[in-house]
């Protein structure tokens, strides 16, 4: 991971911590952070060329997560997010 996808991940958390969401790019994937009442949900949207090469993931966590597991499982979202193969256009993206 390159120190500008790093950057974004950690803006992303600075968002959460904040309030002031941002959407972030990481290559072909989008990351965006909502907040409800009792949890923070962070997704990402990969988008590609074709059906096979699309995917969504997303993880919600509790309002006091340690920032390290939202940090932590940015790979795990990447990863299952390039081998959905799930169409993404019904989620507002």
């Amino acid at each position: 991971m390159t120190k500008k996808n790093v950057e974004n991940i950690a803006d992303i958390i600075a968002g959460i911590e904040t309030g002031n969401f941002r959407q972030a790019s990481i290559g072909k994937y989008e990351f965006s952070v909502t907040k409800p009442n009792k949890e923070i949900e962070v997704s990402v949207c990969r988008t590609g060329k074709n059906y096979e090469d699309t995917g969504f993931a997303s993880r919600k966590f509790q309002k006091n997560v340690k920032w390290s597991e939202v940090y932590n499982s940015i790979n795990d979202m990447m990863t299952e997010a390039k081998y959905d193969g799930v169409t993404v256009t019904s989620t507002g993206w």
